[in-house]
């Protein structure tokens, strides 16, 4: 504990006491004004969304700082505050890492704490985009939800939908510019999915609101790509020797990124294309491969890695079984039903993203992958599955990925070793593998129609696929499952 009190703290009075080395912001961040708030400002946004906008503010300016809100936890403010408002993004590549100070944020709001702070700060005039990184469960909306409804009436919104209409509500009463609100989550068609969320609970208070929203307000489609795991309990540490400061907030993630963003702003947007992004009317193309090949291969190592024992998606990727595994299910069960961007090659996608996987210096835990599998795995592998039993075609690594995922929902790996489940489904999940076989368990999980389509629930081959690999992961682990399978050449 001793050694860590000896540094100072990141500010913006200590930046020039900073290691040589490390990218500063070269602009003065109050001179620029806000003109984007963000929901969610956990680390993939800071390492992701904030970094493309630090680009385009030290080559440009700009009134596009950054005010965030956190939804459930004070944590990210509290260590934000702290520090100005920086904090470090360290990239790793092959041999090679660069550190960055990051200023695009100005401030964050707890919502919890002051509802009606994030809602002015939402409905400010300067405010041109609201971006959101809340995960694929925040999109979920029931319209029949006291809880939804009432935090309506009452003007206290708790979820970041129901923000988004108060505060468009309040932005159309003060007849303030139109807005773009952009999602920038893992779902296919994000800005259509987000629009319709809106809509859906704009039309249920106050079906004025609905016209004036489907009018005024724009929903781009946007497709973001960088592995960011979790802060590792060394991360801190390891950046104090970096960069000669205490840095709280710091994060660690990979050289790559990519950002694709269809190109509807009405009231204007950085230019981000300066910082590398690709404003594209092929989104949906780049979304489809990129959530079933990177995302739906991050699920079956999360899945695999963990019941095996392996705690990082570098440590499972280093097992052959289960390299040979990944790298058969994107290009024999997942690639075919994907039409690639004009002029992508999707075989070097593929091995990049097996580099990718590999890159040990991200330590990108199995567990955090492994959350929310409920609301995840339908559209990165249950949708292929469903294609791929159209044109009569195998399924068994699929099939394996989703034994995989039920027996990571019973709370213990292969070894017996328990973990939370976590997932917007857990009390229900848990519950379902109290029955007396691998068919039960199957069959009562088929039953769940917000996961499993009709077609996959009523499937025979899907469903023994499923039971068959249950009972092999049981019986003979993980690694003798996937030699098997790695074995066979069935397409």
């Amino acid at each position: 504990m001793a050694k860590l009190q000896k540094y100072k703290s990141l500010s913006e009075q200590a930046l020039r006491q900073l290691k040589p080395g490390i990218q500063l912001p070269n602009y003065d961040r109050r001179a620029h004004k806000t003109g984007i708030l963000h929901l969610g400002t956990g680390a993939f946004h800071r390492a992701h969304q904030a970094v493309y906008t630090d680009e385009v503010l030290r080559q440009t300016g700009g009134d596009w700082m950054i005010t965030g809100a956190s939804l459930f936890s004070p944590s990210t403010r509290d260590q934000l505050a702290a520090q100005d408002n920086l904090y470090s993004v360290t990239s790793h590549g092959e041999g090679t890492s660069h550190t960055r100070i990051i200023g695009s944020i100005k401030d964050v709001i707890f919502a919890p704490q002051d509802p009606h702070a994030l809602i002015g700060a939402m409905s400010d005039v300067g405010i041109k985009i609201i971006s959101l990184t809340i995960t694929e469960k925040g999109y979920q909306f029931d319209p029949v939800s006291k809880d939804l409804t009432a935090s309506l009436a009452l003007s206290s919104p708790r979820t970041a939908i129901a923000y988004l209409v108060t505060a468009l509500a309040k932005r159309k009463r003060l007849g303030h510019p139109p807005v773009a609100i952009l999602s920038c989550d893992n779902l296919q068609h994000n800005g259509q999915v987000l629009r319709r969320a809106v809509l859906d609970l704009a039309s249920s208070w106050d079906d004025s609101l609905a016209v004036w929203i489907e009018a005024n307000i724009s929903f781009p489609c946007t497709m973001v790509d960088r592995i960011v795991p979790a802060q590792a309990s060394s991360l801190i540490a390891q950046t104090q020797a970096s960069l000669g400061l205490t840095d709280q907030a710091c994060l660690a993630t990979e050289n790559f990124s990519q950002w694709i963003i269809e190109d509807a702003f009405p009231s204007g947007r950085p230019r981000w294309e300066l910082a590398g992004v690709i404003f594209s009317a092929e989104v949906g193309k780049f979304e489809t491969m990129k959530v079933r090949l990177l995302n739906g291969a991050h699920s079956a190592i999360a899945y695999l890695g963990f019941l095996a024992g392996k705690v990082t998606v570098a440590e499972s990727m280093a097992t052959e079984e289960i390299h040979q595994f990944v790298r058969d299910l994107m290009q024999i069960e997942v690639a075919p039903t994907i039409e690639a961007p004009q002029d992508y090659d999707l075989d070097e996608y593929i091995n990049q993203l097996i580099r990718r996987f590999g890159n040990v210096h991200l330590q990108h835990q199995c567990r955090q992958i492994a959350m929310d599998g409920s609301s995840k795995l339908p559209q990165r592998l249950l949708v292929v599955a469903e294609q791929r039993l159209n044109r009569d075609q195998n399924i068994n690594r699929i099939c394996l990925v989703i034994g995989a995922w039920i027996l990571y929902n019973r709370g213990f790996n292969l070894d017996g070793v328990r973990h939370d489940v976590i997932d917007p489904m857990s009390h229900t999940l848990l519950r379902l593998t109290d029955r007396q076989s691998p068919d039960d368990w199957v069959d009562a999980y088929l039953s769940l129609r917000v996961v499993f389509s009709t077609q996959l629930s009523q499937s025979t081959r899907f469903r023994e696929g499923v039971v068959n690999s249950l009972k092999s992961l049981l019986t003979q682990g993980v690694s003798t499952t996937l030699k098997q399978l790695n074995s066979g050449l069935e397409k």
